[in-house]
C-alpha cells in the first residue's frame, strides 16, 4: 500500500469513527461543516501556490534568470560542493519565514539548471 493509499484509509476511518462516536447530531453536522470550509480553504491556499509558482516560474525562464545564474556559476570555477553548502545557507534565512513549499517555489526554478 502507498503512503497515499494509507492516508485515504486513515481519513476514512478516522470519518467513520466520527459517525459512529456518541456525540451531539447537531454539533456533529456543525463539526463536519467547519472541517469541510477549512480543507477547502488549505485546497484553494495550495493550489494558489502553485498558480503562482508556475507563473513565477514562466517569468524567470522568460528573462533567463536560471541560465544567467548557471552560466555565472560554471565560470567562476566554484567547486560544486561549495555551492551545494552555499544553497544550504540560503536556505537557513528562508526557512526562517517561509514554510518548505514556498521555500521550494522560490529556490527550484533559478537552482535547477
Amino acid at each position: 500500500m502507498t503512503p497515499t493509499e494509507a492516508a485515504a484509509i486513515g481519513a476514512l476511518a478516522a470519518f467513520l469513527m466520527l459517525l459512529l462516536s456518541r456525540s451531539d447530531r447537531a454539533q456533529l453536522g456543525a463539526n463536519l461543516l467547519e472541517s469541510f470550509r477549512s480543507t477547502a480553504t488549505t485546497t484553494v491556499m495550495i493550489l494558489f501556490t502553485m498558480i503562482g509558482a508556475g507563473i513565477f516560474s514562466y517569468f524567470l525562464t522568460l528573462v533567463q534568470i536560471p541560465q544567467i545564474v548557471a552560466e555565472a556559476i560554471v565560470e567562476s570555477g566554484v567547486p560544486p560542493h561549495l555551492v551545494v553548502a552555499i544553497l544550504l545557507l540560503l536556505y537557513i534565512p528562508l526557512g526562517m519565514f517561509l514554510d518548505a513549499f514556498s521555500m521550494l517555489v522560490i529556490t527550484l526554478p533559478i537552482v535547477f539548471p
